[in-house]
């Protein structure tokens, strides 16, 4: 059987991937320090389209709001009660914990339903 005798670093230590990104980063960002407003400016100037693109993705949010009907942030069968009476029209300061269980309780036996269904019944 045959052995491998070379030794691992420690997995703490970067890699050298890593260790070049933490450069580039750095001198990034000097650069950025010492230029940062002048080049705004001049890419402001020089190419309009270039800098409300970039303007754009830096303030539009990374992922958009969840739409109605979107239920994956949702934790428990409360949260889905709570997001089904906004759906529904509710306002969210409006809903009371009694709401929410009655919403509950109906999703429930929504789902019930929906179950018996699947199976033919």
């Amino acid at each position: 059987m045959r052995t491998n005798k070379t030794t691992r670093k420690a997995t703490s230590e970067p890699s050298l991937r890593d260790k070049l990104t933490a450069k580039f980063v750095e001198a990034l960002e000097a650069d950025w320090q010492e230029h940062g407003t002048e080049i705004i400016q001049k890419l402001r100037e020089r190419s309009p389209e270039k800098y409300a693109d970039i303007v754009a993705r830096l303030t539009v949010p990374a992922e958009p709001p969840p739409a109605p009907g979107d239920y994956r942030e949702c934790k428990s069968v409360f949260d889905v009660a709570r997001k089904m009476l906004v759906d529904n029209g509710m306002h969210p300061d409006a809903i009371t914990d009694a709401m929410v269980e009655q919403a509950a309780e109906a999703a429930d036996a929504l789902k019930d339903r929906l179950d018996e269904i699947s199976r033919g019944n």
